[in-house]
């Protein structure tokens, strides 16, 4: 049985060893500085992960870091001479170690591949640093004997909580809180007579498929067979919110920048595009329109991303930028899934089930996209040719390759379908973009007129008195 000496020897004893030092891992530090000197794409793995400048232990570490974001925010290379220029001009220059510690730096990290796994560690370590702190707090609180138990209590929970918090868990939001943010976008658009929550994709018969738009932080998977216009209505619905004055990024893995240039002017000039590649046929009035469509373009803003070997990730990153350079985006479309770099890594080595568990991770990622950005996400999909064995060709979520996990992610379908396609009789005007999910909008028809050539989108309800309409979701 304990003393009076003993029980008083165990609480004094310090919990942590004062010559123990906090857990810390500089070395690890430095050779992720080097990665992203390496690579500045490592930069974007490294915030991902969820690594910010405080993490660092070293003032100097830090400092630098703190650098590579400012940079980055603003798409500045980063090397030794930019970071030395951003400390020379906040008088931080000795601090960090000058321009001989970069350029050291520079050359400490042999593959920018370690980013993430170094990343990881320097979070952990700081985290750990967050939990020893905690502690420390917490053995004071028993201490103070001038504060009664409970108090004491409440506050080592919020201590908790907060902890909790910073090491990546969210804490739970009360209705009350919800509440009062609803309440302020239900006021806030009801003065402003629209709802900034929804982005209109110009076409009236489509935002009322939506029930507004396109809905901000969501996923409205565009698909269609090939050649059925899936691209086509993707880069209208881009122009049109263009024009409106929101940021569209474009994630083109297909068609090279020109090429959706081309098809936006063949559009707004109503030319078809072959014609433009021939200026010398065309007419005095029509070069004019050209040349007025491109001017008019030029304007937008609008930002295409060309790369056949883009990744998600390098999607991911990319967005992250863009936000942090645009702000608000209003859209950000992705064209198409089906050729991205790991899916074609996945089909050459000729693994089908490889090929369902990446396409349902890349749903996942879009849908992390969507919530990281409070952008609306459209991705486009290839749809698998078994609707070919069909009578009636009209997609639905199954023909998605990998459908499972891209169905239940996505919070819109919209699939692409030309009736011409598979019947000569057809006009050959005729689109039709069917809501095939839609958590929050039911399903429907929009029913619109497209010319091919001229790459044109219009309103047939102009024409023909409006679309119609399904509420039984069972029928798409």
């Amino acid at each position: 049985m304990p003393t009076a000496t003993d029980i008083t020897t165990l609480a004094t004893t310090p919990t942590f060893s004062a010559t123990r030092l906090p857990p810390s891992a500089p070395e690890v530090e430095e050779i992720l500085l080097g990665a992203v000197f390496l690579d500045s794409m490592a930069l974007d793995v490294c915030l991902e992960v969820g690594l910010r400048s405080n993490h660092f232990s070293v003032a100097a570490n830090r400092l630098i870091f703190e650098g590579f974001c400012a940079l980055g925010a603003v798409d500045r290379a980063i090397d030794s001479v930019t970071v030395a220029r951003w400390a020379q001009d906040r008088g931080v220059l000795v601090d960090i170690g000058g321009e001989h510690r970069l350029k050291e730096l520079e050359f400490v990290c042999p593959s920018a591949d370690i980013a993430r796994d170094y990343a990881q560690i320097v979070f952990d370590k700081a985290r750990s640093r967050s939990m020893i702190e905690f502690g420390d707090r917490i053995v004071k609180l028993g201490h103070d004997e001038s504060t009664p138990i409970d108090d004491r209590y409440g506050t080592a929970q919020t201590l908790l909580a907060d902890a909790m918090e910073s090491g990546g868990k969210r804490r739970a939001v009360t209705l009350a809180d919800i509440g009062a943010d609803y309440s302020k976008e239900f006021e806030d658009a009801l003065q402003r007579q629209r709802n900034d929550s929804f982005v209109s994709t110009g076409h009236p018969s489509l935002d009322r498929l939506l029930k507004g738009g396109l809905a901000r932080g969501k996923v409205a998977v565009l698909c269609g067979r090939p050649s059925m216009g899936k691209s086509l209505v993707a880069v209208s619905i881009a122009k049109n919110i263009a024009r409106d004055g929101l940021p569209v990024l474009y994630f083109s893995l297909e068609m090279t920048g020109r090429d959706i240039f081309e098809r936006m002017i063949a559009s707004e000039a109503q030319i078809p595009a072959d014609r433009l590649r021939q200026p010398w046929t065309l007419s005095e009035n029509m070069r004019m329109g050209a040349r007025a469509a491109k001017d008019q373009l030029s304007s937008l803003p609008m930002f295409v991303y060309d790369d056949p070997l883009l990744s998600m990730t390098a999607i991911r990153a990319r967005a992250r930028r863009a936000v942090m350079q645009l702000g608000q985006i209003g859209a950000i479309f992705i064209d198409h899934v089906g050729i991205m770099k790991e899916v074609k890594d996945a089909e050459a080595r000729g693994k089908s089930s490889d090929l369902v568990s990446i396409l349902g991770a890349i749903s996942s990622d879009i849908c992390a996209l969507g919530k990281e950005t409070q952008a609306p996400i459209v991705p486009l999909f290839q749809l698998s040719r078994a609707l070919e064995a069909r009578n009636d060709k009209r997609p639905i979520p199954a023909d998605l390759r990998g459908s499972g996990r891209i169905e239940e992610n996505a919070d819109n379908i919209l699939g692409v379908y030309r009736p011409r396609a598979y019947d000569p009789e057809a006009s050959p005007a005729d689109i039709e973009i069917i809501g095939m999910k839609g958590r929050t909008t039911g399903t429907g028809i929009a029913e619109m007129l497209v010319d091919l050539p001229k790459s044109s989108l219009e309103e047939k309800s102009d024409f023909y008195g409006g679309s119609r309409y399904a509420t039984d979701s069972s029928q798409y």
